[in-house]
């Protein structure tokens, strides 16, 4: 009897310091949302995340498009100086989702340096696909680690399954990047924005109105958590 408490006990030591340590790598992660071309869901991606992931995550906007209000908003460098005390608190302690701009300046080149993880959403047309190859060579050219990159081909089609196989094996040839994953083009992802829903709250309530919307979510998160405790 004693020694069965004891390798009980000895479990329990185990599982949690195995919490623990998974915690203690997940704290004060950063994830930028960028690419070149504008309306390619970054701010959607984002609040996503900051509405559904498991750890407790802060979001700040640098968009000057973006209209969340309950986020801290930075509208350019000079702007970021002004509020450099609060960002440096943030950036040290807190976990964050830094959702960029379609633009490129010392402020975002700033923030994609100082990110565990950053996500880069498209849409499959010529011009998002064009833009985020510049995207991927400038992140790269600055030392970004290819390991800590994360693109997400978003509103995805079955009839795009062509476009989107010869994009990813582009980018693995040419990029050696290999972490992708791909979000369906579901109306309740616009919902949860627009009417402040957490999906897999509502699925609780409604396992069919949004089942393969909460699929998807729950996926994003075990990648993104994947790549941060790598």
């Amino acid at each position: 009897m004693f020694e069965y408490n004891l390798i009980q006990t000895f479990n329990y030591v185990i599982i949690y310091y195995i919490i623990i340590v998974k915690r203690l790598r997940m704290a004060g992660k950063k994830i930028s949302i960028g690419n070149f071309k504008g309306g390619v869901g970054k701010t959607l991606i984002s609040y996503l995340l900051y509405k559904h992931f498991p750890e407790d995550y802060e979001l700040m906007q640098s968009d000057l498009d973006a209209v969340n209000s309950d986020v801290l908003h930075i509208t350019d460098f000079e702007d970021f100086k002004r509020k450099g005390h609060i960002i440096k608190n943030i950036l040290s302690k807190k976990n964050l989702l830094i959702d960029t701009g379609g633009f490129l300046d010392d402020l975002q080149t700033y923030f994609f340096k100082k990110s565990d993880l950053i996500i880069v959403p498209l849409l499959l047309d010529s011009m998002s696909i064009k833009r985020t190859f510049l995207f991927i060579k400038y992140l790269l050219k600055e030392g970004i680690n290819k390991d800590n990159i994360l693109i997400i081909i978003n509103k995805f089609k079955k009839e795009q399954q062509k476009i989107k196989d010869d994009f990813i094996n582009y980018v693995k040839e040419n990029y050696d990047i290999s972490n992708f994953f791909t979000l369906n083009d579901y109306k309740s992802y616009q919902k949860s924005i627009d009417e402040d829903i957490n999906l897999i709250e509502a699925n609780k309530k409604n396992k069919v109105l949004y089942r393969e919307a909460v699929k998807q979510i729950k996926k994003l998160n075990d990648i993104v958590k994947n790549i941060l405790w790598e």
